[in-house]
């Protein structure tokens, strides 16, 4: 069953707070890698999965992950490898330990225009950390606006009201 973008905070908080209906709606808007989609070093596919790990405060967090079939291998991927989850530093090296409801969350409240500091309070980040994501948020709408097609051309005869 395939999961609607959510329209409402009612909505998006409902698929923040459950971790599997998160995990399906990042996959089908191809967010995260898809088990599907990918296949080990060992030649095998790859299905969805899970990881649990045990944080400094006793708390414990699941990752979504994709686990190799082959019982010889079982090699288990993070699912945010190579995608937009993964930030990098300005060395490029992956730096990213914030979990993706995190992330998800600033995305939705920079959406509704909250400011910067309000979005640092209400995730309880960083304000640099807050602003690095927004920063690179602005950058992936303005690599999307640049590579629009233009409208009009040779030929082409555009009208505008």
């Amino acid at each position: 069953m395939s999961i609607a973008i959510p329209t409402s905070n009612r909505q998006f908080y409902k698929i923040l707070n459950d971790e599997d209906l998160l995990s399906q709606l990042l996959r089908e808007q191809n967010l995260i890698q898809r088990h599907d989609q990918h296949k080990c070093h060992c030649g095998s596919l790859m299905t969805g999965g899970s990881r649990k790990k045990r944080l400094k405060g006793g708390t414990i967090k699941t990752y979504p992950t994709m686990r190799c079939v082959n019982r010889d291998c079982r090699n288990q991927i993070n699912a945010r490898k190579n995608t937009f989850f993964s930030y990098t530093d300005v060395l490029g090296r992956p730096n990213c330990k914030l979990d993706i409801s995190t992330i998800f969350e600033m995305i939705w409240l920079w959406c509704q225009e909250i400011p910067a500091s309000r979005i640092a309070a209400l995730v309880q980040v960083s304000q640099p950390t807050v602003v690095d994501w927004l920063n690179f948020l602005r950058e992936v709408c303005q690599e999307a606006f640049n590579d629009a097609t233009q409208m009009g051309g040779v030929g082409k005869i555009v009208q505008i009201d």
